[in-house]
Parts: C-alpha cells; sequence; structure tokens
C-alpha cells in the first residue's frame, strides 16, 4: 500500500558514539544532480524541504551551483523501483565543514510536488522535507509517530512537527 513505503533506508536506530549528529556549522550548502521525472522544479523541491527547517531551527540552507563542494547533494536514480524505498540520505555524524553528503531519490517512483498528491503519487516535497531531515542530522522516530522523521511515507505529514523540531533545535538552536 502507498502510506506503506517507507521514506528512506535509513536505520531506524542509529548507533554513534559520543556527540549528537549534526554539522559544525549552521550554513549547509546543497546541490541537486538530475532532475525528479515529471517534475520540472526539482531545485524548487528541495528549496521548500530545506526551507521547512529553517524555519523552525537555526540552520542557513544555501544553494551552491558546484555540487562537488556542497554539503548536500541530492541525485535521482534506481534504488529498488517503484513501491519500494523512496529514497535515501547519508547523516552528518562526525563530518567536517567541508564534507559532501549523499542522498538518492528513487526515479522509479511516482512524484509529484504537491501537497494533496493525487491517489497513487508520492509528494516530492514531504520525501525531500524527510530526507533534509536526515541531512542535518535526526534519526528516525519510532514507527507511526506523528512526525515527518517516522520512518514510512504518511501523505498527511509534509513539515517538520513538534518532535522533529524539538531535535533540530536541539542540534541547531533557534531559528
Amino acid at each position: 500500500l502507498l502510506s506503506e513505503r517507507r521514506f528512506c533506508s535509513v536505520p531506524d536506530s542509529v548507533r554513534r558514539r559520543g556527540n549528537i549528529c549534526k554539522w559544525p556549522q549552521t550554513k549547509i550548502t546543497w546541490n541537486t544532480t538530475g532532475a525528479f521525472r515529471g517534475i520540472a522544479e526539482t531545485v524548487d523541491v528541495f528549496a521548500w524541504a530545506l526551507s521547512q527547517w529553517a524555519r523552525v531551527c537555526g540552520i542557513e540552507p544555501q544553494y551552491s551551483s558546484n555540487s562537488r563542494t556542497a554539503n548536500l547533494i541530492f541525485n535521482h536514480g534506481r534504488i529498488d523501483g517503484p513501491s519500494g524505498t523512496l529514497a535515501w540520505q547519508e547523516l552528518p555524524c562526525g563530518v567536517s565543514m567541508t564534507s559532501s553528503l549523499k542522498g538518492l531519490y528513487d526515479n522509479a517512483e511516482p512524484f509529484v510536488f504537491s501537497a494533496n498528491p493525487p491517489p497513487g503519487k508520492i509528494d516530492a516535497g514531504a520525501v525531500a522535507a524527510h530526507e533534509a531531515g536526515h541531512g542535518i542530522g535526526l534519526d528516525h522516530f519510532p514507527q507511526g509517530s506523528p512526525n515527518l522523521l517516522a520512518p514510512i511515507y504518511t501523505p498527511r505529514i509534509r513539515i517538520p512537527q513538534s518532535g522533529d523540531i524539538a531535535e533540530a533545535v536541539r542540534r541547531y538552536g533557534p531559528p
């Protein structure tokens, strides 16, 4: 079922030593290579997704025209085909200011950029916002929690919720 698709292949619990997972800076650069199939405004999808995090915590996302030097690089390609894992994103555990982390969006999925996707379609904005949460260091919340960083795609949750916001503020402070 569409409502049971996993957002991503990030483990539901990330084991790490020491501090919480986050970037050492608040200015986080990003770039996208490729495009969502059928969505002309791919850059707009990621700009929107990262702006949802900037609105609730102290990060400053900035588009970089150079994909080789951006902190977050959003790619498009094949993961496992339709109806499986929608995307994945590396987390910034132990990174430096110049690190680049990759993410991948499955181009076999029926993505649209819409707060109200038609039946059978997946909101690229919600998926990008979820993966951007990992890109700034957040783990998954337990399945069934009312947060964007729950592991299962839920069409009605598109932006960071209270638990997501608390974790983002814990890492980067308020906006």
